[in-house]
């Protein structure tokens, strides 16, 4: 993820928890929504150890992201 405070960008971190599920690597951000500053949604896939694509969500609240969690279908 990544922040513009003042016009100027921040350097980019990883979201919390995509280590832990991203077993295959390819994980990405593919959607963000923000209800206001600091509380947004985002969503995207990472491939597992089994090198099937799956889907997380995570969430900001009052400007901390919280930890990836996978979907389960």
């Amino acid at each position: 993820m990544v922040r513009e405070i003042g016009g100027h960008w921040l350097k980019a971190i990883e979201v919390p928890g995509t280590a832990a599920l991203n077993g295959g690597g390819n994980a990405r951000v593919t959607w963000v929504s923000c209800a206001s500053a600091g509380n947004c949604a985002a969503g995207g896939s990472y491939q597992d150890r089994s090198g099937h694509q799956q889907a997380f969500v995570v969430s900001q609240v009052n400007g901390r992201w919280r930890s990836a969690r996978p979907l389960a279908f």
